[in-house]
């Protein structure tokens, strides 16, 4: 009996690695962070996207608003004058639809707006000068 036990308690000493449950314990545990992590990573990817998207539909108003006082208009007779992109319909994410000073109306200004297109469509409502997303 003694050496049954000094057989097993040596074999415990010289054991080397982790046990079955060991391991099914840390693995579970990763699962539930990696899950976590993830549920709350959609949260955020959705949060991201509006604030980038504000911010995109605030640089098209600065734009427009720049125009116009760069052709002496304000901004709702800069919509109304352009005649495109000024209702939901005729919503564009195409910039040089949108009033952008480089056509012959305005002379060559300059672009406002930089880029081509945008992430969503906007129009410029005719009434207030407002750019709102389509």
């Amino acid at each position: 009996m003694k050496r049954l036990q000094a057989i097993r308690t040596r074999l415990r000493r010289n054991q080397r690695g982790f046990t079955l449950i060991e391991m099914l314990v840390v693995i579970s545990i990763l699962g539930i962070l990696a899950a976590v992590v993830t549920l709350s990573m959609v949260g955020v990817t959705q949060f991201v996207r509006n604030n980038a998207l504000n911010t995109e539909k605030t640089t098209v108003q600065t734009a427009l608003d720049s125009l116009a006082t760069s052709v002496g208009q304000t901004p709702d007779q800069l919509c109304a004058a352009n005649g495109s992109a000024n209702s939901p319909g005729s919503a564009t994410a195409n910039m040089s639809a949108f009033p952008n000073g480089t056509n012959s109306v305005y002379g060559n200004n300059g672009a406002f707006i930089r880029q081509q297109t945008t992430q969503q469509k906007y129009y410029c409502d005719p009434q207030t000068g407002i750019v709102n997303a389509g």
